[in-house]
């Protein structure tokens, strides 16, 4: 029987914990894991908000109905009292957990990391490079640098497209191979109403002034002409843009249609952009069989998996299957999409390596194959695909 216990966990996308010590009590600990809407309204919001960005959108009704009953909740329940030696109950492992927490967090913290041998955190967070309140992992970080919010602060500031793809592409360069950022993270599918498309320069400086006058459209192609630039960008200093796909809570009012990494395929289509890295967040969800495609069919497209690891637990076996169907293996990543607490990149490695035992020993039963290439496997998805990609830290 395949046994992966001992093999590493690198988790691909995370957020920041707290490891302060102090007591949780049962708000603080289900709304990270609530990612729709919560039952109270906001009138002075023209959109509501993911229960997990405001704790006061749900009442306490809605955790107790809504949040308890997620299927990651009850997992991570689960797995915390087969850990604590406890009952399968919440409070009674609300109450183990605080015992921890408010003996010493970052020892506790500590103790999940190893026990599911995790190396590595790649921390998407605005916070620049040596920020001191980013040392809360107990392994070391690797980053994402947000391009999103340097777009909009320079478009206010430049006079012409020249001056903004020039800042940009500093911007860029320094973050890259001076502050060295493992990746660009970007949301252009959110940012943006158009799909996906390649604008030349010229075509940017031609709907500049519109664009600069509030013109919805022109902005969207001057945005999309900096994502042309900042795709070839990938090829000349080899590092990934993340790019935000599929669904992961109500924050995104456009065309659904949008998310789906299908709407990639005409530019990367494109001779000029076959060797474009990219790693699509997030598994797609619910396109999670196109990623699959996606990364099958381009050379330097990666699929990863956070957030539906661990937020889809219960159907992540088949999930990872399919993708693992299509894709290479050596081009799956798997992230956590993790915040707030520690538990989650724990209990993902857990879900994912179990997951792997049952794909890989159902692939060696069916003699399709060895057990051998079944540990290959496990070892490139759990850790071996992000340490080639972003390097070694460890």
């Amino acid at each position: 029987m395949l046994d992966f216990k001992d093999i590493p966990f690198f988790d691909d996308h995370t957020h920041l914990i707290d490891v302060s010590n102090h007591e949780i009590d049962m708000r603080e600990f289900l709304t990270p894991f609530a990612h729709g809407y919560g039952d109270r309204l906001n009138e002075t919001k023209e959109f509501g908000d993911c229960v997990n960005n405001d704790h006061n959108s749900c009442s306490d009704e809605y955790l107790e109905i809504v949040a308890k009953n997620l299927g990651v909740t009850k997992t991570l329940i689960k797995y915390l009292s087969d850990y604590y030696g406890c009952e399968t109950d919440f409070d009674v492992v609300l109450k183990e957990r605080n015992k921890r927490s408010l003996k010493d967090m970052k020892a506790y913290t500590a103790e999940l990391y190893a026990d599911q041998h995790i190396i590595g955190e790649l921390l998407d967070n605005k916070k620049e490079m040596g920020d001191k309140s980013l040392e809360v992992f107990p392994v070391p970080i690797y980053r994402l640098w947000r391009i999103d919010a340097p777009i909009i602060r320079y478009f206010k500031e430049a006079e012409s497209y020249d001056e903004l793809l020039e800042k940009i592409d500093k911007a860029v360069r320094k973050a890259i191979v001076e502050e060295k950022y493992d990746g660009v993270k970007c949301h252009i599918l959110e940012k943006t109403e158009k799909r996906p498309h390649i604008v030349r320069a010229e075509e940017a400086r031609a709907v500049y002034d519109r664009a600069k006058k509030g013109d919805k459209d022109a902005y969207d192609d001057v945005y999309h002409a900096l994502f042309t630039h900042v795709c070839k960008l990938t090829m000349e200093l080899d590092f990934p843009i993340h790019i935000h796909t599929g669904i992961t809570g109500p924050t995104y009012h456009g065309d659904i249609g949008q998310l789906d990494p299908f709407v990639f395929c005409p530019m990367l289509n494109n001779y000029e952009f076959y060797n474009t890295h990219l790693v699509f967040l997030h598994c797609s969800y619910p396109y999670a069989r196109n990623v699959g495609v996606m990364a099958n069919t381009y050379p330097h497209v990666w699929a990863d998996l956070g957030q539906v690891l661990p937020w889809a637990c219960l159907n992540f076996t088949q999930i990872l299957e399919e993708i693992m169907a299509m894709a290479p293996h050596t081009k799956i990543l798997l992230g956590t999409g993790m915040h707030d607490h520690p538990e989650i990149a724990w209990m993902s490695a857990k879900v994912a390596r179990d997951s792997l035992q049952v794909i890989l020993q159902k692939a060696v039963d069916m003699k399709m194959l060895s057990e051998k290439q079944a540990y290959e496997s496990a070892e490139d998805i759990m850790y071996k695909n992000a340490l080639r990609l972003y390097g070694t830290k460890a």
